[in-house]
């Protein structure tokens, strides 16, 4: 019987003295299978670019539709000192200096913290993923 669980999914995890049980790699496939199901259904599904930062406070991206997260890191380095050029927002749950709505994400620079993910002249990428419950 596996003593451990996996951090995400919660599959069955074994130690080197656990014994097998055929149900729990049964309950691994299961999950695994659901989970590419969703993602060969297209219920999961990302949309990548990039957008070049202007300086300005605020920088609205606009994506067409609100993703459910959305995931920046400058191109290059995404760390500098003690500068961050990245971060993750989720919808509901903004990131530090991201946040998800009107239809795309709105980035910004703020001189009072530490992460900068809308720095003029720098080029950025994102991923911005979208799914159904």
């Amino acid at each position: 019987m596996s003593t451990k669980r996996t951090e995400h999914y919660g599959l069955h995890a074994w130690e080197a003295g656990d014994s097998f049980l055929r149900e729990e790699f049964n309950e691994n496939f299961t999950a695994v299978d659901g989970l590419l199901g969703k993602l060969e259904r297209g219920k999961i599904r990302m949309v990548a670019g990039s957008y070049t930062g202007d300086g300005e406070f605020y920088q609205h991206i606009d994506l067409g539709a609100e993703p459910r997260m959305v995931m920046v890191t400058r191109y290059g380095r995404m760390h500098e000192g003690s500068y961050v050029y990245g971060g993750v927002a989720y919808a509901g749950a903004p990131g530090e200096g991201m946040v998800i709505g009107d239809g795309g994400f709105t980035v910004g620079t703020n001189s009072g913290n530490f992460v900068r993910i809308n720095q003029r002249s720098s080029v950025y990428q994102y991923g911005a993923f979208y799914w159904e419950d």
